[in-house]
């Protein structure tokens, strides 16, 4: 539905594509399905912080059955807190929604930028580190849905690179630009860092 809204958004507003479309945790969900269910309106993707579909369930083998009822009793929206339904159907329909990325295709040779912090303080905090190794693996895995991909880490952020270290952003997006502009892979393109050095 999310994916359809944006198509709708982009069409109304009259705005040509193809896009690069940018994606944060849950919102990488929704761009790879937009892409799949409209590929000739993409032109590039960038995945900020996007969890690989089978992170959860992953992480749930992994727990106690006690540890399992907490973490779920946390992500689980307040039914008391007046939330706009839309949100309370993002938590509720995230099984629905892992499914359809889970059948999402592959970008073929399309520029994808995927971007992860390096340090995330997942919970249960008990295997906090086993976690990290397995996002880091995935985050790895998901440039796999383009030949022409490249993996940027931001190394001091946690799952709000935008917030933490904006520039890494700001670079994946440049990068698929210069792609998509000079047809240079997306792994031969660096920028410089604010100290003179390459990324």
């Amino acid at each position: 539905d999310i994916a359809e809204d944006l198509y709708k958004m982009l069409k109304r507003a009259k705005l040509p594509g193809p896009y690069i479309l940018v994606g944060h945790e849950f919102g990488g969900w929704n761009m790879r399905v937009f892409a799949t269910k409209y590929p000739s309106d993409v032109s590039g993707l960038v995945l900020v912080s996007s969890p690989h579909e089978d992170f959860d369930n992953i992480r749930k083998k992994m727990m106690t059955p006690r540890q399992r009822v907490s973490w779920e009793k946390s992500t689980r929206v307040n039914k008391s807190v007046q939330v706009p339904r839309g949100i309370r159907l993002e938590f509720t329909s995230q099984d629905d929604s892992r499914n359809l990325v889970r059948k999402s295709r592959t970008l073929g040779k399309k520029p994808l930028v995927v971007i992860t912090g390096g340090k995330h303080n997942f919970q249960p905090r008990e295997i906090s580190r086993k976690l990290e190794k397995i996002w880091q693996r995935q985050q790895r895995e998901l440039t796999r849905l383009s030949a022409n991909s490249k993996l940027l880490i931001a190394a001091t952020s946690g799952s709000y690179v935008q917030f933490d270290q904006p520039k890494v952003i700001v670079d994946g997006v440049l990068t698929v630009i210069e792609s998509l502009r000079t047809g240079k892979p997306v792994s031969k393109i660096s920028f410089k860092k604010e100290n003179g050095k390459k990324r």
